[in-house]
């Protein structure tokens, strides 16, 4: 995701606001993607923006993982 918005990685923390980032709907559509491939959640694209620190989206795919 990093890679995709730009932004050198010291700069991102848990508590980056992901729009303040400079993420937009595209991006949380092909975020969302990657991490349904990379941990086998189902994970709508909307979820980037209703959790929108890095921590809060990483907790909620954590706590999709946990539900399977």
């Amino acid at each position: 995701m990093i890679e995709r918005i730009g932004v050198p990685a010291e700069d991102v923390t848990e508590n980056s606001v992901f729009i303040k980032l400079g993420l937009e709907s595209i991006d949380a559509v092909l975020v969302s993607g990657e991490v349904e491939d990379e941990f086998g959640v189902e994970l709508s694209p909307s979820a980037i923006f209703d959790h929108e620190t890095l921590g809060g989206f990483t907790a909620e795919v954590v706590r999709l993982m946990e539900a399977q």
